[in-house]
């Protein structure tokens, strides 16, 4: 795994892998507006570019296109848990 630049956000969790990344978005630490209709934003996928981030400015994060949205925290981290298994393996695993 590679580590984006320091000084993330309490907000965002990311993993990172290659050509592949997985960010959750926690608005519930987070007083910034990410454009979420959710608490938790989930995004994985084929890194297309690394980007500013537009609510934080100053780390760097990866654009990636597959999002998730949803304000149960246990499926935010299960739909994180199905990212980084991506991440790590490069397969989308079958839905449950």
């Amino acid at each position: 795994m590679i580590a984006p630049s320091e000084g993330l956000p309490p907000c965002v969790k990311i993993a990172a892998f290659e050509d592949r990344a997985v960010l959750l978005i926690d608005r519930g630490k987070c007083q910034k507006d990410h454009g979420l209709r959710s608490r938790f934003g989930i995004r994985y996928g084929h890194i297309n570019r690394w980007v500013e981030s537009r609510v934080h400015p100053g780390p760097r994060v990866p654009w990636v296109p597959v999002q998730e949205q949803t304000d149960d925290p246990d499926e935010a981290q299960a739909a994180f848990d199905k990212g980084a298994e991506y991440v790590r393996t490069g397969q989308l695993g079958e839905a449950t």
